[in-house]
């Protein structure tokens, strides 16, 4: 890039000069003092271990807590322990389950600690001056959010029976305090982020194609010369 990129969410296609391969990504410019609410996937958002299986049962009402901070104006992040090569079957799921947009965080491939990954990936965010004003998980998540310097009155853990983080018993109650003010920092916020539209039809019509596919890489493809489309 020439020129640095303004605030915001850009849509960046790289691609290879010599056999036009590409890769899709979005890039998030976001200025110091942004802040953010993180779900972790497994566990928290799922209501089974595992988002790979087929369809997941999503935990009942997490859907709306999700949307409850989206529609204040907070910039969501979705973080997992999974590698990148799953991005595809997670971002189809979310996309099914109607999750608000927000960042996907994905652990790299070749990671042999995950959940330190997660540790690092939240720490950095935090150096840059970016602010998280909740944070939600299972249990195990707990540890991770603490360690990265995450404020325990700003922890919350649906599966319960754990320390250094506020233990919700059902999302369907937590809703209901949520809109009962009973946490102060719950504030409305005037994002600087703003997410593309994606067309969910379309997204629907490659359900089957994701499944049969042996590649997680919806981002990657082959990018045609106009040489080449018109023959």
């Amino acid at each position: 890039l020439k020129k640095r990129l303004p605030v915001g969410t850009h849509h960046v296609k790289l691609i290879v000069h010599g056999d036009h391969s590409f890769l899709d990504l979005y890039i998030a410019v976001a200025p110091p003092g942004e802040q953010f609410v993180v779900f972790s996937i497994d566990g928290s958002l799922t209501a089974s271990v595992s988002v790979t299986g087929r369809d997941p049962r999503v935990r009942p009402g997490v859907v709306d807590v999700v949307r409850y901070w989206h529609d204040l104006g907070y910039t969501i992040i979705y973080i997992t322990a999974r590698p990148d090569m799953q991005h595809k079957v997670v971002a189809l799921w979310l996309a099914l389950h109607n999750f608000p947009h927000g960042l996907l965080i994905f652990t790299p491939s070749f990671s042999t600690d995950p959940l330190k990954q997660k540790v690092l990936h939240l720490k950095n965010y935090l150096e840059m001056g970016l602010l998280i004003t909740a944070a939600y998980g299972s249990s195990k998540d707990v540890s991770v959010y603490n360690s990265a310097g995450i404020k325990s009155s700003r922890i919350f853990s649906i599966t319960g029976g754990k320390r250094g983080c506020i233990n919700i018993d059902s999302y369907a109650s937590h809703l209901k305090d949520l809109n009962e003010g009973l946490y102060d920092f719950a504030k409305p916020f005037d994002s600087s982020l703003i997410f593309p539209h994606t067309n969910s039809l379309n997204i629907l019509s490659r359900r089957n194609l994701v499944r049969r596919t042996n590649s997680f890489t919806p981002r990657s493809g082959r990018q045609l010369s106009e040489k080449r489309r018109l023959l």
